[in-house]
């Protein structure tokens, strides 16, 4: 009978010697610090671009029923010859297109001022003025790669840091004095141009 007891208190004893201990996080462990978040790289001011959207000067012409408009490249001597809202440059009859932003349909056009060579023109862009293109930003005016400047300004677009240019003079060098900044649609970013066309 002894045996049989001492067989039962080793047997019990075995049991609590095996119960498994659960390990309790340390609470003062210290947590994973996130990355400070990087600053955003500040532009440097090009020369040219939009801070406010500005309107253009309007061509008060005659306003009859008779004196329709003329298409724009009609020959002329005067803005009588050209019709209401149209003036004549160069010997040709422009005729504009808007004179705020506002006129033109699309959202983000801008109205281009252009009185003496193309007439106000609306120009497809991605910004207005500088506040579209974020704080710190700027909308600045863009040639075409292909002819430069024959064409006039084409369309208005933001700059960023990635941009391997800001103004003109940065695509020219010592050897030659002509060269321009310009929006390639292509990589979203302005580049260096040395295409001109010739009229």
């Amino acid at each position: 009978m002894r045996a049989l007891f001492l067989a039962v208190v080793l047997l019990a004893s075995g049991c609590r010697g095996e119960e498994s201990v659960t390990a309790v996080p340390d609470k003062a462990e210290a947590k994973p610090k996130k990355a400070p978040k990087k600053a955003p790289e500040k532009l440097l001011e090009p020369r040219k671009h939009r801070a406010t959207a500005e309107a253009c000067s309007r061509v008060d012409g005659p306003a009859t029923a008779t004196h329709a408009k003329h298409a724009p490249g009609t020959p002329c001597l005067t803005a009588t010859d050209c019709g209401f809202l149209s003036r004549c440059v160069g010997g040709h009859c422009r005729t504009d297109q808007c004179y705020a932003d506002s006129d033109c349909k699309s959202e983000k056009s801008v109205c281009a001022c252009d009185p003496m060579n193309h007439g106000h023109r609306c120009l497809p862009s991605d910004c207005q003025v500088d506040a579209d293109c974020g704080p710190g930003g700027f909308c600045s005016p863009s040639f075409g790669l292909q002819c430069g400047s024959y064409h006039g300004v084409l369309s208005y677009h933001c700059h960023t840091p990635k941009d391997d240019c800001l103004n003109d003079s940065d695509c020219r060098k010592e050897s030659s004095s002509y060269g321009y900044c310009a929006f390639e649609p292509k990589s979203g970013h302005w580049i260096c141009g040395t295409a001109e066309c010739d009229g």
